[in-house]
């Protein structure tokens, strides 16, 4: 039976063996080391020792996470804007409102249900984009129940209302752009690898805990090793394909 931590990149999902991992932690901002492996984002300390850390997204040839952040949040704004045309709309035309009404169903309200943070300073924003939203979406509620007896002051709850809300919403994204590094830290996790030097790999996210049998797992032609990461094969997880890391090493100069 082999005991296995599962974590994704993105939609790719990867096993290592637990008794290969010394310790999990919280990611964090870490310091670059000039002549290192372009593998090698930087070092950080752990238990008084420095020690380097690989990005893994960067080892498979992923984008940074915080590249995504730069995609996601100018994508909320815009669909709050297409939310407040299609209420305007609603109001104005008696046309059924098409929109999410709970604050919890809206792509904002799924990724803040789903992110907890660890740095002070986003909480704060978070916080008050959490309560800013849901008094946002609340208004939609009132506004169509008004708009059914008084348009006009249905339209004028959502210029003084909803608005103003829009454009608060907005400043606190546009503030969680700026600090997408410390969103990403709070998103993502350190492996630390217990071997003959010790190191960390930066992660997304941890899926689960399980075991496997020997006779789980299958050979594929599919996975490449490279000289870095090596592969044991895949086993099926959750309908899902999940390729099982024999051992990673720390990268040469070559990629400098």
């Amino acid at each position: 039976m082999r005991e296995l931590i599962l974590f994704s990149i993105d939609k790719n999902n990867f096993a290592i063996e637990l008794d290969k991992i010394k310790r999990i932690v919280q990611a964090e901002i870490t310091t670059p080391v000039a002549g290192s492996a372009e593998e090698i984002e930087g070092v950080f300390t752990f238990e008084n020792d420095v020690i380097k850390v690989l990005n893994f997204r960067q080892m498979i040839n992923l984008p940074a996470h915080g590249s995504e952040l730069k995609e996601l949040f100018p994508r909320l704004k815009a669909d709050h804007e297409d939310w407040v045309t299609e209420l305007e709309n609603a109001v104005s035309n008696n046309t059924t409102f098409r929109k999410e009404l709970s604050p919890y169903d809206c792509e904002l309200g799924q990724w803040m249900g789903s992110f907890n943070s660890y740095d002070s300073k986003i909480s704060a924003i978070m916080d008050e984009l959490f309560t800013k939203h849901a008094y946002f979406h609340g208004e939609a509620n009132k506004i169509l129940r008004e708009a059914q007896h008084d348009k006009e002051k249905a339209q004028v709850m959502i210029l003084k209302n909803v608005k103003p809300l829009e454009q608060e919403i907005k400043y606190l994204l546009d503030d969680l752009l700026t600090h997408s590094h410390l969103i990403a830290n709070s998103m993502q996790k350190f492996l630390i690898l217990d071997g003959e030097t010790l190191f960390a790999v930066r992660i997304d996210d941890i899926d689960d805990i399980v075991s496997i049998e020997e006779s789980d797992l299958q050979v594929s032609n599919d996975i490449e090793d490279d000289s870095d990461i090596k592969f044991d094969g895949i086993f099926e997880y959750k309908d899902l394909l999940v390729n099982l890391i024999q051992s990673i090493n720390l990268p040469t100069a070559r990629s400098i």
